[in-house]
C-alpha cells in the first residue's frame, strides 16, 4: 500500500515556522545552561510543527521539553540520542491511532539526530567560523529547525488503499461474463460515492457482495480454463470415429474397450453441456446483481438532499435485496461444481486391455476439476 504526503501546503507552513523557530530558539540558547538551551530547542520546534491549540496539547509539550533537557544535561551521544527522541515524541503529539504516532515519532527523532549531526559538522569544519557568533549560531539552529520541519513528514503521510472492486474490474475483459464484471466495478463505485457515509449499513452490504462477485470472477476464470482444454465438436468427431470402428470390430475385447470408451466421452460432452447451463446460471444472476448496485446508486441519490437516519431507512430494501443476492450467491461455480460431481459419479471405470491394437484409440479422460464454495 503505498502512502502519499495529503497536504503540501501544509508541510510547507511546517517546515518555514520550525526552521524560524528553531533559528530563534538556539540564540536564545546562547544565554542559559545546555539543559535549558535544549528544552527550549525542543519547546520551539514542538510548538512550531504543532500549534497548541489547547492545554492538554501545551502541557504535553512542555513534558517533551523536560525530557529534552534531561538529555541537555547527561550531554554525549546518550543525552544527544535523549533529546533527540523528546523531539519525536514532540512532533507526534495530536495524532491519533498508535501507527501514525510511531512514524511521526520515529521520523521526527530520525531528524533531530540528523540536525544533531549537522551541527557538530559545522562545529568541527569552522564553516562558520567568520560569522559573528549570533548569526553563526542562528543560522545553525535554523538548518536544524529545516532537517526537523522536513522529518514531520510522518505527520502528513496518509496510506492509500487499492479499491476494493480493482481486482474486479481487473476480471473484466470483451466476454459477455467480463462485461457483467465490469459494469458492477462501475455500478459499486458510483454507488458508492452516492452513499457517501450517510448509509454505513448498504455500503457494508455493496462490499460484501463485491467481494463474493471477485470471488466468483477469479473461480470461474479457473473453471473456464480446465474446461477449455476439451472441445464439444472435437469430443464428438471422437466420439463418431469411436462409434464407426465400433460397429466395424468384431473383436469382443475390443469391442468392450471401445464401448467404455465411447461411453467416457458421452461423459465428458455431459459435463460440458453442464459448464455451459452453470455459465447462463451465472450471466443470470451477475444480471441481478449488478442491476441491484445500479439500483443501490440511484436511490441513493434520490435521497441525498436526506439526513442520514431517513436515508438508511429508504435504502433499507435495497439493503435486503443486496444480502439475498450475496446469499444466492453461492454461484454458478457451486451449481456447476455440484453438477459435475454428481456426474463424476456416472463416469465408467476404464480397465486397461494389451489386447487392443496400437491403432486403437485411447480411452479419453477427463480434465481434473477442482470444486469448492467460494
Amino acid at each position: 500500500m503505498p502512502a502519499i504526503v495529503n497536504d503540501h501546503d501544509k508541510l510547507h507552513e511546517t517546515v518555514i515556522r520550525a526552521t524560524l523557530a528553531a533559528g530563534a530558539a538556539a540564540v536564545a540558547g546562547l544565554f542559559v545552561p545546555a539543559s535549558a538551551a535544549a528544552a527550549l530547542m525542543a519547546l520551539a520546534i514542538g510548538c512550531a510543527v504543532v500549534l497548541p491549540t489547547s492545554l492538554p496539547s501545551l502541557a504535553s509539550a512542555i513534558v517533551w521539553a523536560i525530557a529534552a533537557a534531561a538529555g541537555g544535561r547527561i550531554g554525549g551521544g546518550v543525552g544527544n540520542a535523549i533529546t533527540a527522541a523528546a523531539i519525536g515524541g514532540a512532533l507526534a503529539r495530536g495524532l491519533t491511532g498508535t501507527s501514525a504516532k510511531l512514524a511521526a515519532a520515529l521520523l521526527g527523532t530520525a531528524g533531530a539526530m540528523t540536525a544533531s549531526l549537522i551541527g557538530r559538522a559545522f562545529a568541527l569544519t569552522d564553516a562558520l567560523a567568520v560569522l559573528p557568533t549570533g548569526i553563526e549560531t542562528m543560522i545553525t539552529g535554523a538548518t536544524s529547525g529545516l532537517v526537523i520541519g522536513v522529518s514531520s513528514i510522518g505527520r502528513h503521510l496518509a496510506v492509500t488503499h487499492e479499491p476494493l472492486e480493482a481486482e474486479l474490474r481487473a476480471l473484466a475483459d470483451q466476454s459477455e461474463l467480463g462485461q457483467l464484471l465490469g459494469r458492477a466495478a462501475v455500478a459499486y463505485r458510483e454507488a458508492v460515492v452516492a452513499i457517501g457515509g450517510e448509509a454505513p449499513v448498504a455500503r457494508a452490504a455493496a462490499d460484501d457482495l463485491v467481494n463474493q462477485m471477485t470471488r466468483f470472477g477469479k473461480r470461474w476464470r479457473e473453471l473456464e480454463a480446465e474446461a477449455s482444454r476439451s472441445l464439444p465438436e472435437d469430443l464428438k468427431q471422437r466420439l463418431m470415429l469411436v462409434g464407426r470402428r465400433l460397429e466395424a470390430s468384431k473383436d469382443p475385447l475390443a469391442r468392450v474397450e471401445l464401448s467404455r470408451a465411447r461411453e467416457a466421452m458421452s461423459a465428458q460432452l455431459a459435463y460440458l453441456e453442464e459448464i455451459h447451463n452453470g455459465r447462463e446460471r451465472a450471466v443470470a444472476r451477475l444480471e441481478h446483481q449488478v442491476a441491484t448496485l445500479e439500483r443501490l446508486r440511484l436511490a441513493a441519490l434520490r435521497l441525498r438532499s436526506a439526513d442520514a437516519a431517513r436515508m438508511g431507512a429508504e435504502l433499507q430494501p435495497v439493503v435486503d435485496e443486496l444480502a439475498q443476492a450475496g446469499g444466492d450467491f453461492d454461484l454458478a461455480s457451486e451449481a456447476l461444481t455440484e453438477a459435475m460431481t454428481e456426474s463424476a459419479t456416472a463416469l465408467p471405470s476404464v480397465s486397461p486391455s494389451p489386447a487392443l491394437p496400437s491403432s486403437e484409440p485411447a480411452v479419453v479422460e477427463l480434465p481434473a476439476l477442482t470444486s469448492g464454495r467460494n
